[in-house]
Order: C-alpha cells, then structure tokens, then sequence
C-alpha cells in the first residue's frame, strides 16, 4: 500500500480533486495542532503531472541501480584516493600502501553465487509396439528408421513398420531466472508428462531403449540412471549404439548383434508374460 501524500499525488495527476477535513466537526475529537502549508502550485494538464511522476519513479529506479553498481564494485581505499587527490608525496604513500593492501587482501570478500546455464535438449521418441520406448538425441533419417527396423527383424523382434519418432524439446518455454536444479526438476516432470500424454495413443512402455547413451549430454541426469534402471521414467534401460553410427559402421553392426540378440529375449518375454 502506499502512503498518503503518494495517493493523494496520483489523484491529483488523475485529475481527481482530493479532500481533506481542516476543521472539527460537531461533537469530534480535538485533532493535534498542524500547521498547512498554503502554496499555490502551477496549473499543469493531469496528464503532465502523471507523467512528471513516472519520469522521477524512473530516476529513482536509475539512482538506485547505479549505488548497487559502486557498492559491488570493489572502491578504491579511501586513504589512498585522498592522497592521490591531494597530490601528497609518494615515499609516504608508498609507506602505507602495503598495509592497506594487505588488509584489503585478508579481508573476506562476498562469494558470487555463479548460476549454471538453463538445460536445454531435443529427445526423438518412438515406441515400438507400445511397449518400449526408444530415444535418441539426434534425429533419425529414412534410412536410419529402415535400419533399426531390420536389425530388430533380424533379431526376431517383429514389427509391421519402421517406427515414427516424435519430438520433445527443453525447455518448451523459456522461463527468466531457473537455475540448474529447477530446471533439472522440471525437465524430469515434463518428460514424464509427455510420456504419460502418449498413452492415449495406445503406449504402456515397459522397457527403454536408449541409442547413443552419453554420459555428457543434458539427457544423462534427466534420465537419471542408476544399474540399468530410469529413476525418472520408473523403467529398465538398454542401450544400444546411436543410429547414425551403425548405418556408418558394418564393425559396430557385428559388434551389436548380442545386445540385439538379448534384446529379442526379453521381447519375447514379454509377449509371454503379456500373453498370461
């Protein structure tokens, strides 16, 4: 709330005559003795004078930015700007130099708390036969889909088609002031709305599959890891190399063929499991 002469500014730059009482009324409390000014201002359009309290806000606002500004910065000691001003001998300046440094180097100084950058990452989503998610972080071409469809063939895990990948991007709206951890936070939140939104297409995942895990990326602590298992999701992971990789590499496509082939067995598990 503000104060009474503020209120009683703004109505008279609104136009808005404002009244106040300077005699006791009938059967009233004496008020205390006051003195009124009576000054006689200058007749000005309510809009000026609305403006010309806007323009001093303004100026104030400026004012006090600029002291937070000097009082960061770190002022040179008022000793030693004196006797610079002053022009005053340097072997007597220099005397005392040290001392005032020294003092200034062991005094505790007030640590920066230093923000981390906002998270930031694009996850391509598939789920193959509504019941295991596969991510990626990079976008997967025509090529790459027919490729992960016949690997998965070929191991005996049967699907009518190449999957379709959708896409999830962090932040989906750019909020000013999230630090690291907020941002961690809600970015967990926001994928596992958007996996829970999918299940009226027909998702109930029950396994991961994540392509091209890296430890580095942005995705890692989303997905929260920890022995083969999604903190965040609440599901199992397998990995398997990233698909870009594997149309490039025949070794790294030999190299799979295991994963591949305990990937099929745990598919095939649970089709049996599903089955009863």
């Amino acid at each position: 709330m503000i104060g009474e002469p503020q209120r009683r500014q703004y109505l008279d730059a609104m136009g808005l005559t404002s009244w106040a009482s300077r005699y006791r009324l009938p059967n009233a409390r004496p008020t205390p003795t006051c003195s009124w000014e009576e000054t006689v201002e200058e007749v000005r359009a309510p809009s000026d004078k609305l403006h010309a309290l806007l323009d001093e806000a303004q100026q104030a606002t400026a004012a006090d930015a600029a002291a937070k500004v000097s009082h960061v910065a770190a002022p040179q000691p008022v000793r030693q700007r004196a006797r610079q001003l002053l022009n005053i001998g340097s072997q007597e300046a220099t005397e005392d130099t040290p001392a005032e440094a020294s003092a200034e180097l062991s005094a505790p100084r007030a640590s920066t708390p230093s923000l981390s950058p906002p998270l930031r990452f694009v996850l391509h989503v598939a789920c193959l036969g509504g019941r295991w998610l596969v991510l990626q972080t990079s976008e997967p071409g025509q090529v790459e889909r027919r490729l992960l469809h016949a690997m998965l063939q070929t191991a005996g895990i049967g699907l009518p088609s190449p999957p379709e990948f959708d896409v999830f991007q962090w932040p989906q709206l750019e909020l000013e002031g999230m630090s690291q951890g907020a941002s961690l936070e809600e970015a967990q939140e926001g994928l596992q709305a958007f996996v829970a939104g999918c299940a009226r297409r027909g998702w109930a995942p029950t396994r991961l599959l994540w392509l091209g895990a890296d430890e580095t990326s942005p995705v890692a602590p989303v997905m929260a890891e920890e022995e083969a298992h999604s903190r965040t999701l609440g599901l199992p992971i397998s990995h398997l190399p990233a698909l870009a990789e594997l149309s490039r590499n025949a070794e790294l496509k030999r190299s799979s063929w295991p994963q591949l082939q305990a990937l099929a067995t745990l598919w095939r598990e649970g089709e049996e499991r599903q089955a009863t």
